[in-house]
């Protein structure tokens, strides 16, 4: 594990004005491997667009146990990743793999 992750947190937060906006806050820094699974392209419209998914496997403990696929993201390299699935390898909590694509800014 020898790459450096930051996973986020979505929190909804409220301004002075009652509005609520959903905002990614820190939740926890961990040692990570990363790999790269299939990318794949998807058209919209005429644009051809690459999407990249990749994999971290990190370490069981009492905050990544919390982790799941809605809400979480991981930054990583300058990019940030959405979690698609958490995986405890046959529930032996010794360490999860997020797989993840990479967030689109439409």
């Amino acid at each position: 594990m020898r790459e450096r992750i930051l996973i986020t947190r979505q929190e909804v937060h409220t301004d002075s004005m009652g509005n609520h906006t959903n905002v990614q806050v820190p939740y926890c820094r961990r040692w990570a491997y990363a790999n790269r699974t299939t990318g794949s392209e998807e058209e919209a419209g005429r644009v051809v667009r690459e999407e990249e998914s990749i994999y971290f496997v990190v370490r069981f403990d009492e905050e990544t146990r919390q982790i799941t696929s809605t809400g979480y993201q991981v930054e990583f390299h300058g990019k940030t990743y959405d979690i698609t699935s958490v995986d405890n390898y046959r529930f032996r909590n010794e360490s999860l793999t997020l797989y993840a694509k990479e967030k689109r800014h439409d």
